[in-house]
């Protein structure tokens, strides 16, 4: 009997210790809501400055009330993701508005938007996951690959040395899209793009930016107005598109989302969201490939001989649009694909796309010591972490061969759990991009180091000026 009470006595001792040594999320270090303070395009150095000041977890106060908790740890983000800890059925907060507009327009849209409570579609999911498996990724890889080679044309045909490759990106792209989606040039890259290229383009841009001050609170005047006007514009090219796709002969993403009785309101908000969400990120992420290699010439070199010894590209003008099968081995070959996940893998450490992830818990949370209640909003600091020298020796060297699991949670730019459907497409079209970048160029860069600035995806903070001098491989 004596036994079990020193056992019973050893189980309420350590239990007290568990409870006594977890505290409360009121008792998490804090600091005053950051916009309050800081410019929201430098978010990221408040975050810095409260990491340096008061720790791995911070609490940051709202006068609405809604206190966030910043996480800075690895181990933190570890146990932040554990298991089904995050509530999928709160829509994001920088959706807000498009919902808003969605709302104020009932008949034009299926759903308020592109959000884990409010998706457009999960067949649309299902079949651009099945495009990556099916027939259709053959052709998704010409298509990816000439347009790749147009837009170097392009380049080469303006004469100019010294070129702003993020806008070179976001036409290349949203060409791309144009092809996956309606399977049609959008024409963005005729002699680098024309009005509506571009006028699209924009609309995504401002659209993005207003999102972004949606999340901090710091509207201006006539933003509202200025989405509207920025979405019905979208809504009426799209709607354009997919009507002159139906009455086409040819095969398409469109055709076969209506053959699984999607309708074309479906459709439409489908592919709306569609492009809001990659057109940038997948932009921004290749011009910051771009310039890392361009700043680290022998990577750049080494990417450029593991290219030669698989494929031999045109070198002639007049027979590079002439591609055939052999011209899209890359897609193919081990060594290029896993040197390519490399360059990408520290590029999304370096310039994570994000200042981090943003998620709703669905219940408590012991995180770091301190109990965390359930729908607390947490956000995980990949951007600083990504950069941080306890976790990656010589930080802020761009090194590919640097020890690092892609599935790593400071690495998540395609989201955790149900992550981007497209992903698959986003790295396939970052692969066309690179391995055709490098193979007709030498890439250079011969200004200052550029930083970031955070608005709903991170943008470098000045233009990036590539000088591209012509290679022949």
């Amino acid at each position: 009997m004596g036994v079990h009470k020193i056992y019973l006595k050893n189980v309420e001792m350590s239990w007290k210790r568990y409870f006594t040594a977890v505290k409360t999320f009121q008792d998490v270090p804090s600091f005053t809501a950051a916009t309050e303070v800081y410019n929201t395009c430098r978010m990221h150095e408040a975050y810095a400055s409260w990491h340096k000041e008061k720790g791995t977890l911070i609490r940051e106060r709202n006068k609405h009330g809604n206190d966030c908790l910043h996480v800075f740890r690895i181990q933190d983000f570890n146990k932040a993701y554990e298991g089904r800890s995050f509530n999928k059925d709160l829509s994001k907060g920088s959706r807000q508005m498009i919902q808003k507009y969605r709302m104020n327009n009932p008949t034009k849209f299926f759903s308020l938007g592109n959000s884990n409570r409010y998706n457009s579609s999960l067949e649309l999911r299902d079949f651009v996951e099945f495009c990556h498996f099916g027939p259709e990724r053959r052709m998704l890889d010409y298509q990816l690959d000439f347009n790749m080679r147009k837009l170097i044309l392009c380049i080469l045909n303006t004469k100019n040395s010294d070129v702003d490759i993020f806008h070179c990106l976001l036409l290349l792209i949203y060409e791309n899209m144009g092809h996956f989606m309606f399977n049609t040039s959008l024409e963005s890259l005729s002699a680098l793009g024309n009005k509506e290229a571009f006028n699209m383009i924009l609309a995504l841009l401002e659209t993005s930016d207003i999102m972004y001050r949606s999340v901090y609170n710091v509207l201006r005047t006539g933003d509202y107005d200025l989405l509207k006007k920025n979405q019905d514009f979208l809504y009426s090219i799209i709607r354009r598109y997919v009507i002159q796709t139906t009455n086409s002969p040819k095969q398409s993403l469109t055709k076969l989302l209506q053959n699984l009785d999607m309708s074309t309101e479906q459709i439409i908000t489908s592919f709306i969201d569609f492009f809001q969400e990659s057109i940038e990120p997948v932009s921004l992420t290749l011009t910051w490939a771009l310039y890392h290699l361009a700043r680290y010439p022998e990577i750049q070199e080494e990417f450029r001989r593991k290219i030669r010894k698989t494929v031999s590209f045109p070198i002639h003008k007049s027979c590079f649009l002439k591609g055939g099968d052999k011209d899209l081995l890359y897609f193919h070959n081990g060594e290029i694909v896993d040197y390519f996940n490399k360059i990408l893998v520290e590029t999304f450490r370096l310039n994570y796309p994000t200042i981090g992830l943003k998620k709703v818990l669905s219940t408590s949370q012991n995180i770091g010591g301190y109990l965390i209640p359930a729908n607390t909003l947490v956000t995980t600091q990949n951007q600083l972490v990504g950069r941080m020298a306890e976790y990656f020796p010589d930080p802020l060297k761009f090194d590919p061969e640097r020890d690092i699991n892609y599935h790593t949670l400071i690495l998540m730019p395609f989201g955790f759990g149900q992550t981007c459907a497209a992903s698959w497409l986003a790295k396939r079209q970052m692969l066309a991009a690179l391995v055709r970048m490098i193979s007709s160029f030498e890439i250079s860069y011969h200004y200052n180091e550029i930083g970031s600035i955070n608005k709903l995806y991170n943008h470098p903070e000045q233009i990036i000026y590539l000088t591209l001098k012509e290679t022949q491989i």
